[in-house]
């Protein structure tokens, strides 16, 4: 691959790199700046919801507690209380009120007399609470309903309490108003996990539990379940869950003064929505930036290359032993690294250049030399024959008097023979002597 393409691919491999670094960083800085502000508009949204609910359920209970006040309501007198609470029936929100008697006795407005069984939240008012309220199905009606009780007191003792029923739905109807985007929705729950106000009525009529149902095998309620768990562990806060198969976040609250709890939900998809459109808009940024990128890095190539082109014919010039041309002078004045090299290459050719010229001058000289070394080799060829001459002059006299030293040999020989001979009759002259001188010396002595 050349360098121009080299640079292109690098340059389009880096762009693309930061493009999408810089696109993960934004994309997960928005996703965590949009979580954090949905939690928080979530929370707000709950608290506010839980102060209406509040406000909703205060409102009620001090309808009750104003009617308690009333002389003929703690005369404790049905016939006179009666009469009082249905002329203020028309005025107030309640469906129907009545008294409840220490004898647990309630009597209606409708005419209706029940006895309340021991464990009713009701008759905690009996006690003296002021906060009594129960959530329920009517046994009577089969009806959703929300009833609140009060004390009745006289001369600071208590002598009764004064019940006010509403519809059920009536909580459902204030979460309504509640919704945070297109799909998410508000609910209550109580302090065991029941619905007791959802958009979707049938939860509330059915008295789901999504805790109870999921521990009787039910794995839909999963998620809820667990959700829930935290919600009644915990006073306020948000939590992910799934549903249906689609992510949602839970901003909860307490009510005051009950045991439940406000959730305020939205769908994680709508809620990041304007993330994948940040995310379509950084890729459709990117994209022409790449381009872009890909024809600077083109260019910027064709400028680098372009200075190089004149550079390598040189090499190749070089390296087929043409030292003919040379560089132009543009490329050998340039002043960058491109420049360097030209120079370089143009040094490596006047170099070459000056090595071919002290070669030949060698080899003229050499030449020379040549013709010299031819004359001399003559001259010694012809003295070399007058020596051969000399040698076999000297080789024939040699060979003559090799003979004659070869005759005298023999000669030598046949003189030590005598000798040898002349010695041998010595010895025995010697001994003939000593025997004569011996035979002497006896003939004396004798």
């Amino acid at each position: 691959m050349r360098i121009r393409g080299k640079l292109m691919l690098a340059f389009t491999i880096l762009v693309v790199v930061l493009g999408v670094s810089l696109g993960i960083v934004s994309i997960n800085s928005a996703t965590n700046a949009v979580e954090h502000e949905v939690e928080s508009s979530l929370m707000t949204m709950a608290d506010e919801g839980t102060d209406l609910v509040e406000s909703k359920i205060q409102t009620q209970r001090q309808s009750l507690e104003v009617l308690s006040y009333l002389d003929r309501i703690q005369t404790m007198e049905l016939d006179e209380q009666m009469v009082v609470l249905q002329r203020q029936l028309e005025y107030l929100d309640f469906i129907e009120l009545g008294i409840i008697s220490m004898d647990q006795t309630l009597s209606y407005t409708s005419g209706q007399v029940i006895e309340v069984g021991d464990g009713d939240p009701s008759l905690t008012a009996l006690e003296g609470d002021t906060h009594a309220h129960n959530f329920g199905i009517s046994p009577a009606t089969g009806d959703v309903v929300l009833i609140y009780s009060t004390p009745i007191e006289r001369e600071g003792n208590i002598v009764g309490a004064l019940l006010g029923r509403m519809d059920g739905y009536a909580l459902t109807d204030i979460v309504d108003d509640i919704a945070y985007g297109e799909n998410g929705y508000a609910y209550l729950i109580d302090g065991n996990g029941t619905y007791i106000a959802h958009p979707d009525r049938e939860l509330i009529v059915d008295q789901l539990n999504p805790i109870e149902a999921y521990a009787a095998g039910d794995e839909e309620q999963k998620e809820v379940a667990g959700m829930f768990e935290q919600v009644l562990e915990k006073d306020s806060g948000v939590y992910e869950y799934e549903l249906g198969g689609n992510e949602m976040y839970a901003a909860y609250a307490p009510i005051e003064n009950t045991d439940w709890t406000m959730v305020v939900t939205a769908n994680k998809e709508e809620v990041l929505a304007g993330v994948d459109m940040l995310q379509r808009n950084i890729f459709l940024v990117a994209l022409p930036m790449v381009l872009l990128a890909i024809v600077l890095t083109y260019f910027i190539g064709t400028s680098i290359v372009k200075p190089l082109k004149p550079v390598v014919e040189q090499a190749k010039s070089i390296s087929d032993l043409d030292l003919t041309k040379d560089l132009s002078e543009k490329a050998v004045n340039a002043k960058d690294e491109t420049g360097d090299i030209a120079r370089a290459l143009q040094s490596i050719t006047d170099s070459f250049r000056s090595m071919v010229r002290q070669v030949n001058e060698s080899a003229e000289q050499v030449a020379a030399s040549s013709q010299q070394l031819t004359a001399s080799a003559q001259q010694s060829s012809t003295t070399a024959e007058e020596v051969s001459k000399t040698v076999e002059e000297i080789a024939r006299g040699a060979s003559e008097q090799a003979q004659n030293t070869e005759d005298g040999a023999n000669k030598a020989l046949a003189l030590g023979d005598s000798i040898d001979n002349n010695e041998n009759y010595l010895t025995k002259l010697n001994e003939a002597t000593k025997a004569v001188t011996d035979s002497v010396s006896e003939g004396l002595d004798e």
